[in-house]
């Protein structure tokens, strides 16, 4: 079993710039990120909540992946992941599913 510790360092806090579905996310470190819709629904002053899901998740499985291949001792000179999900239509998007698909170039370690 894994012990997870919640930590607010780790956390994002965001706030509405509005006019319509503009946010502001704040995150460790000092970044920020503006996020919103695009039109009709908003301003396209950012990317969409659900395509940031989406780069975190592959963002995610791509650390996960160099660390693998570097114990492996495997040579990684680039890495792409294309991830992708179904979205509901209506007033409540949401994501539904999600597909990685990795990408790797590098010559394999000979033994």
């Amino acid at each position: 079993m894994v012990d997870i510790v919640e930590d607010e360092a780790n956390g994002a806090e965001v706030a509405w710039t509005g006019p319509d579905t503009g946010f502001v996310a704040g995150l460790p470190g000092g970044h920020e990120i503006d996020i919103d819709e695009p039109a009709p629904v908003g301003q396209n002053q950012g990317p969409r909540p659900t395509d940031l899901l989406l780069a975190s998740a592959a963002s995610c499985s791509g650390i996960s992946a160099v660390s693998l291949f570097k114990k492996m001792r495997q040579p990684v000179i680039g890495l792409n992941i294309r991830a992708s999900g179904g979205q509901t239509v209506g007033v409540a998007q949401g994501l539904h599913g999600y597909t990685a698909r990795f990408r790797r170039s590098g010559r394999p370690r000979r033994k």
